[in-house]
């Protein structure tokens, strides 16, 4: 029991209303991660024991942010990078909504294999956009308490939050067929992961349920980390006797890549070829015509990350989880109808 002369600390509180010490915190701070009825116990408590904290929001949740760098995507510079560069700016404006604190690092692989990394803080974010499952598992061995962001390993007992690539594919299909076009290309990344994919597989199953398919001679190869196509990238567009009418492209990227293809060989967009992209960069309004797209929830998807760790670290929830967010399609020039 806790004597009348004593002052009360945190850890008592969560003693006395059985939950963990990072639960009491997000209660009484008013943060997400805590259910209703768990939230008004420890409040109970707090008022039934005269608790006052020492000072407010006293108790920061410190979250490593982990990167692995890569040949493809992730160099040591995330301002080289727009959409890690957005991801990170979104983790730090939303990290004080829970009361985290932040440490972001860049980790190379080799090191990782050599176990020269410690992770210390209460839990971690795992960027995956360009992610073998390898690293994934190595990251996880340092801190259980994971959560990785943009990417999925199926057989992996880990938690995942990332967007739902063959959805937004598979809409762009059915969007694309819907604007009247028959004839489809697809332009894919010159390396693959996995929510490209799920984008290949998601387009190839939108198709199918209009009755289309996807032609393999109509699937051409870009870089995704250039908007300077090189020469034996383009001569396979451009020499080609009978071009689509509209080419998909796996990411933005590679869309204002073929953007600058069309404009260097005069092929008018869209009235000979029409574009679609996918992620929705800030990049591709600044070309005309603007270029339609698949948004992706970058906000959500930092959001449903910070709640699922939370909610892991505080017991309320008791298992790994899976969040796929949902994508929608942003319909712009490149791909108008043509009278």
């Amino acid at each position: 029991m806790i004597g009348d002369d004593m002052m009360i600390k945190l850890e008592d509180i969560a003693k006395l209303a059985h939950v963990s010490k990072a639960t009491t915190s997000l209660a009484l701070n008013d943060r997400p991660g805590v259910n209703e009825a768990t939230r008004q116990r420890i409040k109970s408590v707090v008022s039934q024991y005269g608790y006052k904290p020492l000072r407010k929001r006293n108790d920061v949740l410190n979250f490593d942010l982990v990167a692995i760098k890569s040949a493809n995507i992730l160099t040591a510079d995330f301002s080289e990078q727009p959409f890690f560069e957005k991801m990170l700016a979104l983790f730090s404006n939303e990290a004080s909504n829970f009361n985290v604190h932040l440490n972001t690092s860049i980790l190379d692989m080799q090191d990782l294999r050599k176990g020269n990394y410690s992770l210390t803080g209460d839990g971690a974010f795992l960027i995956g956009t360009d992610l073998s499952e390898e690293a994934a598992r190595l990251v996880q061995e340092l801190q259980p308490n994971l959560v990785v962001v943009d990417t999925n390993f199926p057989v992996m007992d880990a938690s995942f939050v990332t967007m739902d690539s063959y959805q937004g594919s598979y809409k762009s299909a059915v969007y694309l067929a819907n604007q009247g076009f028959k004839k489809l290309g697809y332009i894919k990344s010159s390396f693959r992961m996995y929510n490209y994919d799920q984008r290949r597989l998601g387009f190839e199953d939108g198709l199918a349920s209009v009755n289309l398919k996807l032609d393999e001679d109509n699937v051409y190869q870009l870089s995704p980390i250039s908007t300077t196509p090189q020469p034996d990238e383009v001569s396979p567009i451009v020499n080609s006797s009978r071009l689509p009418e509209v080419f998909f492209c796996e990411d933005d990227y590679l869309a204002l890549s073929l953007v600058k293809i069309c404009q260097q060989h005069h092929l008018r967009i869209p009235e000979d070829i029409a574009i679609m992209g996918f992620n929705d960069n800030r990049e591709d309004k600044l070309v005309y015509p603007e270029i339609s797209t698949v948004h992706v929830p970058m906000r959500e998807m930092v959001r449903q990350s910070l709640l699922t760790l939370t909610k892991l670290l505080s017991g309320e929830l008791t298992a790994n989880v899976k969040i796929f967010v949902s994508t929608k399609i942003v319909e712009r020039g490149s791909t108008a109808k043509l009278d």
